[in-house]
């Protein structure tokens, strides 16, 4: 089975995050659990303040950290271009876009490493689906997709 284009999309927007990493430290992020606090070390050191197009930064930190997810719990990217989201296989869904942008606006108390952990117990446990505990995370997660 080919990848749909929003998934090859995904996947070279996080190919760029890593290929940005190499060039300011010296050394690649590549899509794992582990990267995410280097990454959030990054972001701070490197890129805080110093941003002149933020929504890029996002797109690419977004990605990253959705590649990262998708490939450890298996799910698939949904969505459009500019608003995609990663479906687990049991139908609920994970949004870090949203959280790349928050952790462009808020800094480190939106840290990636921090919501990579969540997102990571939130898909192995499938009795996890109440929204409003979701907010109460940090609105880490959407609510499940219903189909037809």
């Amino acid at each position: 089975m080919s990848d749909s284009p929003l998934e090859e999309l995904m996947r070279s927007r996080a190919l760029i995050q890593t290929q940005v990493a190499k060039e300011i430290t010296g050394s690649p992020l590549w899509a794992g659990p582990e990267a995410m606090g280097p990454l959030d070390d990054l972001i701070d050191r490197h890129l805080k303040g110093r941003l002149r197009d933020p929504a890029v930064v996002e797109e690419v930190v977004g990605a990253f950290l959705g590649e990262t997810l998708r490939k450890a719990v298996g799910a698939r990217w949904e969505g459009t271009e500019d608003a995609p989201y990663l479906v687990l296989p049991d139908g609920r869904t994970l949004d870090p876009m949203r959280r790349a942008r928050e952790r462009i606006a808020s800094g480190r108390a939106a840290s990636l490493d921090a919501y990579l952990q969540a997102a990571l117990a939130f898909a192995a446990d499938p009795a996890a689906t109440d929204p409003a505990a979701a907010r109460e995370r940090g609105g880490m997660f959407r609510r499940r997709t219903r189909r037809s």
